[in-house]
């Protein structure tokens, strides 16, 4: 008979990463594709400079993917293991981030530009089942990231964040980028708990 213990399994790696030499080309070519998209210059100089870049990376994060993962917050007991990332939703995830950032952009220039500056700040935190540090930290990133938001405090599950008006928060208070960062580290949809909103200090002391 099978013991069980408090810890939460760690999901499974089949079909979302493996570690080998698949992985590396993979990596290789979405790092050489960011260069050159960002670079702009394509001759020889420019590209062997991109080649030698990434291969630099892809050496120096190899040991750094290797990162601790909480597998039972109540005994506060942690296991290492490969960082686990599904490409398809990656791929998915960076253009919807951009999407958000330009129309959050769109909204913050309309707040600015308006005589009666409509601006209403709330605080909004939620708890999402992120266990892996590098997928708390890319949450966090992207909410910063978006116009409109910041994060101002990430405590193993729980997620504190200004928003300079609650539509700002509309895909937090949804739980729609939390699914999706969910989803590029494989981890299930169902682990995002229900945003709340508070207006003043008290609210959120209380």
């Amino acid at each position: 008979m099978e013991e069980k213990s408090g810890a939460q399994e760690i999901p499974s790696a089949k079909g979302i990463y493996s570690g080998g030499f698949r992985d590396l080309v993979i990596r290789f070519i979405l790092f050489m594709a960011l260069w050159l998209i960002l670079s702009g210059h394509y001759d020889v100089e420019h590209i062997s400079l991109g080649f030698l870049s990434v291969v630099a990376v892809l050496a120096v994060n190899g040991p750094v993917r290797r990162c601790p993962v909480e597998v039972d917050m109540d005994e506060d007991r942690w296991e290492f293991a490969p960082t686990l990332v599904h490409w398809g939703h990656l791929l998915l995830y960076i253009p919807w981030l951009i999407k958000e950032i330009v129309m959050a952009s769109l909204q913050v220039a309309q707040l600015v530009l308006s005589p009666k500056m409509p601006v209403d700040p709330v605080l909004v935190g939620f708890r999402v089942d992120l266990r892996s540090p590098l997928a708390r930290t890319m949450l966090g990133n992207s909410i910063t990231l978006t116009p409109g938001t910041l994060t101002l405090e990430i405590q193993e599950d729980w997620f504190l964040v200004h928003a300079l008006v609650e539509s700002s928060a509309g895909s937090l208070i949804s739980g729609t980028m939390q699914k999706r960062v969910a989803e590029v580290y494989g981890y299930e949809k169902g682990m995002v708990g229900e945003a709340k909103i508070f207006r003043t200090m008290k609210e959120l002391g209380g």
